[in-house]
């Protein structure tokens, strides 16, 4: 069994092809998974991925602010900037 790491999860939301259920799933993969203090570096790169990725709906988005933000409350500020930079 190959232990998950942070860059499968960016592997899937780097693909353009990716369906809206796999970027969700990445998305809920990272919640059981990861931290931002884990991965600190890598994590932003996802999200930023997760929130410009081309199939991405209004429910990535209520992972993201649902759950994946009020998990890292430390990084509020620079987790909302890569959401202001999706929502242009």
């Amino acid at each position: 069994d190959k232990k998950l790491e942070i860059d499968d999860l960016i592997k899937i939301v780097s693909n353009k092809k990716s369906s809206t259920a796999d970027v969700i799933t990445a998305a809920l993969l990272y919640l059981e998974n990861f931290t931002v203090e884990s991965e600190k570096d890598k994590s932003f790169i996802f999200f930023e991925k997760l929130l410009n990725h081309p199939n991405r709906t209004k429910d990535v988005f209520n992972i993201f602010h649902g759950k994946i933000l009020p998990k890292n409350i430390k990084y509020k500020d620079k987790l909302d900037e890569i959401e202001r930079k999706a929502l242009k």
